[in-house]
């Protein structure tokens, strides 16, 4: 509370972010024109964030994850949206070359900004990727989340994707070990498909 508004702004977009960040990153998001590098600067000094020194960039990190929490909160939900969008889009682009390394924050980042096409693209993405690296729980965990945006009434696209996707949860289930519920999943996904 003693911060300025200005800066507390600005650590509610470093929130959105996640507990560690890329300085370019915040840069990207900040649309005043302020003189960020000081802002950050006094934020570090005044134990808000911390930089990781060891790193090749500009790497921080909030000291603490519940002032993290807590300005992420205060933020409206369109902010959040609209923030998490953008950055999503930001990181689309600056990876396009290699979206395999950022298919886990693509996903976050989309979910959270209610992008249900890229939400589900990068979710089924990144659930084959858990698949073949042998991570069930990581793959049944992320096909939910396609799984949600694919059987909402409002879906708006390719309804054979949640066939794909229930697919994908069987595969998982059994590489988990368990019996019953890869059936279950693939005589779904034989409907759905």
């Amino acid at each position: 509370e003693r911060l300025s508004n200005e800066v507390r702004d600005i650590l509610a977009l470093a929130s959105i972010l996640g507990k560690q960040f890329e300085y370019r990153d915040l840069e990207a998001l900040v649309e005043q024109r302020i003189d960020l590098e000081d802002t950050v600067d006094h934020l570090v000094r005044d134990g808000l964030l911390e930089e990781d020194r060891e790193s090749r960039g500009d790497r921080l990190s909030f000291a603490s994850g519940i002032v993290r929490d807590v300005l992420y909160g205060s933020l409206s939900r369109r902010k959040r949206r609209s923030l998490h969008r953008r950055y999503a889009e930001l990181l689309e682009k600056r990876f396009a070359t290699k979206l395999d390394r950022v298919y886990p924050q693509l996903l976050h980042h989309f979910s959270q900004g209610d992008v249900p096409d890229k939400a589900v693209e990068y979710a089924l993405k990144q659930a084959t990727t858990s698949l073949h690296a042998f991570s069930p729980d990581e793959t049944i965990r992320v096909t939910r989340i396609a799984l949600e945006f694919l059987q909402d009434e409002e879906w708006p696209g390719e309804p054979s994707l949640e066939g794909e996707a229930r697919l994908l949860l069987a595969k998982a289930h059994l590489q988990a070990g368990n019996i019953e519920l890869p059936v279950k999943e693939a005589e779904e996904a034989l409907k759905t498909l």
